[in-house]
């Protein structure tokens, strides 16, 4: 069961994801594709709360990007 869930996880597009960690209460953010890094610079997102526009324009920009929780989230 848990192999199935994540090659699910790896096949599903960037938007779907993040939409779905977002709504469970996730920071988020795009990483490059296949890799761990960031796409954008991450310690924003550290005190900004991520948006559905943002989800959004990244979805378009980053289609294939993986997906980072910030776990050291604080909204100021």
């Amino acid at each position: 069961q848990r192999d199935q869930t994540t090659t699910t996880a790896r096949l599903m597009p960037f938007r779907e994801q993040a939409e779905k960690y977002f709504a469970r209460g996730f920071q988020i953010m795009p990483l490059k594709p296949k890799d761990k890094r960031p796409m954008l610079s991450w310690e924003q997102y550290t005190s900004h709360r991520v948006t559905t526009e943002d989800i959004s324009n990244w979805s378009r920009i980053y289609p294939d990007a993986n997906i980072a929780i910030i776990k050291n989230f604080k909204e100021v």
